[in-house]
């Protein structure tokens, strides 16, 4: 047989084979963010229910990191972000805001509609917040017991 005919058929042959190699399926997302537990369920439902609020998209990390946290340990609060107000999740009192849940809109009062989100009442008695001072926090998993 003529080389060139030999090189066309092995070449042939060999396109057939890669053609036919099954690729590699990726890897399932993680329960923790196909199916969150009940608190960061909860917690992400709460937020988004206000029509003051914009919530965002929280990414796998993000719901595998809350969900990982003991529950007794995560707390919803009020922060500023890039000069927006923000809800948030925080594990501790020294970084109370770790993850932005959601923006609040419209100019609302952050405090007040952390409070209205949770149905919880506010402690302050109509004096003006200073939010780097007295914030808002909230232990979601002693609302779900």
């Amino acid at each position: 047989m003529n080389i060139s005919i030999t090189l066309f058929l092995v070449m042939m042959v060999v396109s057939k084979l890669t053609l036919t190699i099954p690729k590699a399926k990726a890897d399932p997302l993680p329960n923790a963010c196909t199916k969150p537990s009940k608190l960061v369920q909860f917690i992400v439902s709460r937020v988004g229910s206000d029509s003051n609020v914009k919530p965002r998209d929280l990414t796998c990390d993000e719901l595998i990191q809350i969900g990982a946290t003991n529950h007794d340990s995560i707390e919803v609060t009020t922060g500023r972000k890039n000069g927006e107000s923000v809800i948030c999740v925080g594990f501790s009192r020294a970084k109370p805001c770790q993850i932005v849940l959601a923006y609040i809109v419209n100019n609302d009062d952050s405090t007040a509609t952390l409070a209205r989100i949770f149905a919880v009442k506010e402690s302050r008695q109509n004096v003006q917040l200073n939010e780097t001072v007295e914030r808002l926090f909230i232990k979601p998993a002693a609302l779900i017991r």
